[in-house]
């Protein structure tokens, strides 16, 4: 049976593979998008719009006698073109918001789970004081109790929010009061969280493919960011942390 530091280490070498493996999926969805945006790219839209236009608005017409000028459609083409580009930019940012949040929640889950394994007095005293039916104290001891108050309550987290699952991290490491650092000083920083948090809901919830960050990029930077930020905590509070032998041996494991 392993020790809990030694299952802490195995389930961090686990979810930082599928991390890097999901990440390196989106930033290519990113990059081949990027590529699909070129001038070329606009200009080969453009032909293609100028083309279909020039039949459809022709049929479009009830007086079969007008023409539509040249200028006309070039106009119309242009401006499909312009939306084309930016309804396709907006869709990949969309899915990269919601793909990685989906990433950072796994990290975020995961994180809350090695908490557990390594501080389990303080988890003890922290669920000690919820309602247990009769029969569970009768037929189990406190160990099992316990254990099964710690799954409740990681089924609760599942469901919960990216920023609650954060806030658990924060207070079973309790770190300095302004956080630990990135590598570049940027600190942590909770209504950033919450509102990515609220696009991503938006945009699974809502009819909207915009996910309404006024500067996604720098966002979902931050975003992509956070499982080192959380797994620094882990690190500070448990001496846990990211063992490049063993997320090599996950990864191949994942492959094969």
């Amino acid at each position: 049976m392993k020790r809990p530091e030694e299952e802490a280490q195995a389930l961090i070498a686990d979810v930082v593979a599928r991390m890097m493996a999901h990440q390196g999926a989106i930033l290519s969805l990113q990059r081949v998008a990027a590529v699909g945006m070129t001038p070329a790219a606009s200009v080969e839209m453009m032909h293609e719009d100028i083309a279909f236009l020039r039949k459809a608005l022709q049929e479009m017409l009830i007086d079969k006698a007008q023409i539509v000028s040249q200028a006309e459609v070039a106009m119309y083409a242009s401006a499909m073109a312009q939306q084309t580009a930016r309804s396709a930019a907006e869709v990949v940012d969309t899915a990269s918001l919601v793909f990685g949040h989906a990433v950072v929640d796994d990290v975020a889950l995961t994180c809350c789970k090695i908490t557990m394994l390594l501080a389990l007095e303080e988890w003890g005293e922290l669920l000690g004081k919820r309602q247990v039916a009769l029969a569970e104290v009768r037929e189990s001891s406190y160990a099992g109790l316990l254990n099964k108050a710690m799954a409740r309550r990681l089924e609760e987290l599942e469901r919960a929010s990216l920023v609650d699952k954060l806030d658990v991290i924060f207070a079973r490491c309790r770190p300095s009061l302004a956080g630990p650092p990135f590598t570049d000083d940027t600190k942590y920083d909770r209504d950033r969280v919450e509102r990515l948090d609220r696009a991503r809901h938006r945009v699974i919830h809502e009819p909207v493919l915009r996910v309404g960050l006024s500067n996604f990029a720098d966002d979902f930077w931050y975003l992509m960011r956070l499982p080192f930020l959380m797994i620094a905590l882990l690190h500070n509070r448990f001496g846990v942390g990211i063992v490049p032998e063993d997320i090599m041996k996950a990864m191949r494991s994942r492959s094969v």
